[in-house]
C-alpha cells in the first residue's frame, strides 16, 4: 500500500527476554543494555511504582466511570505520573538517571505493566517499572532527535517513535513514525510524506490512539507551520499499514483535539472554535459545542462519546457531556496533559 514501508528484522533471545545480562557503556543491534553504575543514584532502585503523595494530586473523590477509558501520562511537578482516566488513581514512574530524557510529554509509552522510555544518546529502550533496557534495531533508520523526545506514545503492543532517514544518494530526508516492538526491534515505519506537496520534511506531532485501540492517527506538521496547525493526517492499523492519508489537512489553523468516539474526532479551529468530524480525514466539519469553553491545552477527550479530563488551576476531572464531573482531584502542582 502506498505510503507504508514495513520493516523486517529479527529479535535475540536475549533481547526477547529483556535480560540485563552486561555491563557496558555502548548498545550494539538489539543486546542487553545496562545503565552504568554512576548514572543511578546511590541506593536507588532504576525505577519504582508508587502512589503519589497527597502533597501533589489528593485521592479522587466520586464515582469510577462506566467504561474502560485506558491510561495517559501526566507531568507534574517536573515528575511522570500515569493516570487511570477511569478511576482517577495515580501512579508514579521514578527515572533518577534519565530525567532530561523521560521527563518530557508524552515520552513515556505504556504497554501492559511496562512503562518504556527511550535514551537516543545511548540507543536503548528501558522499561522503568521492570527495572530493564534492551538496545535498539532500528533496520536502517534512525531516532529522530529535532523534538523534546522520539517517543510519540504506544499502540498495538509496540512504541510508537519519531524516526528519520536519509537517501544515501539524493540525501533527501524522511521522516516516518516507527513501531518498535518491547525487544528493541522497528516492526514497521510510516513515512510521513504528502505526494505533490513541497512541504519539506514533516515532523510527527501527536499521535491518537481510537477508542477500540485498533487504529492510530497521526499527525504531521511541516517546520515553518504554527505549532498546532496539523498539515498531514495518517490512519494506521496494528499492523503499521495504512488505512487512510488525508494529504494537507486540516485547514490553517486547526489541530486535532481527539478522539469523541469510535467513528468521530474533534478539532480546534482558531476561528470557529471546536469542530467535529465526521469521519478522521473528512473534509466537512460541523460545531462540536461540549466543553468549548475550555482551553485546548487543559482538555483531553475520553474516546468515549460521553467524556472528557479537564485540568483546571487546581483540580483535574472526568466531566461528562452534561458538564457532571464523575470524579475529582485536587492538585497542588501543574498538571500537563500529554496526547
Amino acid at each position: 500500500m502506498r505510503g507504508f514501508r514495513r520493516v523486517t528484522g529479527r529479535a535475540s533471545a536475549s533481547a526477547v527476554a529483556l535480560a540485563v545480562l552486561v555491563m557496558s557503556s555502548c548498545s550494539f543491534g538489539n543486546d542487553p543494555y545496562q545503565i552504568p553504575a554512576d548514572q543511578l543514584r546511590q541506593n536507588a532502585p532504576l525505577a519504582t511504582a508508587v502512589q503519589v503523595t497527597e502533597s501533589c494530586v489528593g485521592l479522587p473523590r466520586g464515582v469510577a466511570a462506566t467504561a474502560d477509558l485506558g491510561r495517559i501520562v501526566v507531568k507534574a511537578n517536573e515528575a511522570v505520573f500515569v493516570l487511570s482516566m477511569r478511576t482517577g488513581s495515580f501512579t508514579s514512574i521514578e527515572t533518577p538517571a534519565l530525567g532530561a530524557v523521560v521527563m518530557t510529554r508524552p515520552g513515556v509509552a505504556l504497554i501492559g505493566s511496562g512503562a518504556y522510555g527511550v535514551d537516543p544518546q545511548r540507543n536503548v529502550l528501558f522499561d522503568f517499572n521492570r527495572e530493564m533496557s534492551v538496545g535498539l534495531d532500528l533496520q536502517g533508520w534512525r531516532l529522530d532527535k529535532s523534538g523534546p523526545t522520539p517517543v510519540l506514545g504506544s499502540f498495538g503492543g509496540r512504541v510508537l517513535l519519531a524516526v528519520v532517514q536519509a537517501d544515501p544518494d539524493s540525501g533527501n530526508v524522511t521522516t516516518g513514525v516507527g513501531g518498535l516492538s518491547i525487544e528493541g526491534v522497528l516492526d514497521w515505519v510510516v513515512p510521513m510524506e504528502v505526494s505533490g506537496e513541497r512541504v519539506g520534511p514533516l515532523a510527527p506531532s501527536p499521535v491518537f490512539v481510537s477508542p477500540a485501540r485498533n487504529r492510530v492517527l497521526i499527525a504531521a506538521r511541516a517546520p515553518n507551520t504554527p505549532k498546532l496547525q496539523h498539515v498531514l493526517l495518517t490512519l494506521v492499523d496494528q499492523a503499521g499499514s495504512v488505512v487512510e492519508s488525508g494529504g494537507v489537512w486540516p485547514a490553517d489553523g486547526m489541530a486535532i483535539v481527539g478522539w469523541w468516539d469510535a467513528d468521530r474526532v474533534v478539532a480546534e479551529d482558531v476561528a470557529t472554535g471546536l469542530r467535529v468530524i465526521g469521519a478522521p480525514l473528512a473534509v466537512d466539519t460541523a460545531p462540536f459545542e461540549l466543553f468549548d469553553d475550555v482551553a485546548f491545552e487543559n482538555l483531553r477527550l475520553a474516546g468515549d462519546g460521553k467524556n472528557a479530563l479537564v485540568d483546571t488551576a487546581s483540580t483535574l476531572a472526568l466531566v461528562s457531556q452534561d458538564g457532571v464531573s464523575v470524579w475529582t482531584a485536587i492538585t497542588s502542582c501543574e498538571i500537563r496533559l500529554s496526547r
